[in-house]
């Protein structure tokens, strides 16, 4: 079976987050995690990859600097994750 694009995860994760009522905000920043998720006062990045492929220098160091202020920062690339993820923000 073929590898989802990392553009369809993201638009399947975001359309599940939202029907949760999960602000799912794109961030723009070159090498920050593709979303920002908001709920009940949690603040979660979530970066989308393709199934088995490693995050880029840029975004290793964006996670690392998120992480040592206090935030969550997921690596996903399936939806399953994702769920799990949203579940744990409800």
């Amino acid at each position: 079976m073929p590898r989802r694009l990392e553009s369809s995860l993201e638009r399947a994760c975001r359309a599940k987050a939202e029907k949760l009522g999960i602000l799912c905000l794109k961030l723009y920043v070159r090498g920050m995690p593709d979303r920002l998720l908001l709920n009940n006062g949690k603040i979660v990045f979530v970066e989308f990859k393709r199934e088995g492929e490693v995050l880029r220098k840029l975004q290793v160091w964006w996670a690392m600097r998120l992480r040592e202020r206090g935030f969550t920062v997921y690596r996903i690339d399936t939806v399953q994750e994702f769920e799990k993820i949203l579940r744990r923000m409800l």
